[in-house]
């Protein structure tokens, strides 16, 4: 988040995912949409600067990247499969590592300043994902290995710290109110 400047939506539709995020006053405007197991992303900054589209069809990549006005912006790699990209936008914004070697996939994404921080790994099929703003705002950890869903999210300075937990259909429900605030524990096990 910048101070409100993002505006997300997430739609599932029949196993089909849109998602759309906007962060206006930045002049970046991004779209994935994960339709049929096919993935298509389209991130655009406009008024002449950067405009980059991803494709993912079918397990083939595509990758187009446009460096305007001096913006470091550096360009791909396919190789049999491979892709190891960089992303930098400087002066204090983004800084984004992506990389997918041998169908691991290792991303870490960083807006400093406070604002956002993001991890995500893929490595042999599991799925690693942690988001955090930090300033005492948002903790939020997802993990998916194996088949097993472990999702934790805290919101610090006292407010509330659930954990829920799904494994293998089986659905677990842990709520905290820290700082000597305590809310048992609920559990559904099928």
């Amino acid at each position: 988040m910048i101070r409100g400047r993002i505006k997300t939506t997430k739609t599932i539709n029949r196993g089909r995912i849109k998602t759309t995020k906007t962060i206006i006053r930045r002049r970046i405007k991004t779209t994935n949409t994960i339709i049929r197991g096919r993935i298509k992303t389209t991130k655009t900054i406009i008024r002449g600067r950067i405009k980059t589209t991803k494709t993912i069809i079918r397990g083939r990549i595509k990758t187009t990247k446009i460096i305007i006005r001096g913006r470091i912006k550096p360009t791909k790699t396919i190789i049999r499969g491979r892709i190891k990209t960089p992303k930098i936008i400087i002066r204090g914004r983004i800084n984004t590592t992506k990389t997918i070697i041998r169908g691991r996939i290792k991303t870490t994404k960083t807006m400093i300043r406070g604002h956002i921080r993001t991890t995500k790994t893929i490595i042999r099929g599991r799925i690693k994902t942690t988001k955090t703003i930090i300033r005492g705002r948002i903790k939020n950890t997802k993990t998916i290995i194996r088949g097993r869903i472990k999702t934790t999210k805290t919101v610090i300075r006292g407010r509330i710290k659930p954990t829920k937990t799904i494994i293998r259909g089986r659905i677990k429900t842990t709520k905290l109110i820290i700082r000597g605030r305590i809310k048992p524990t609920n559990t559904i096990i099928r």
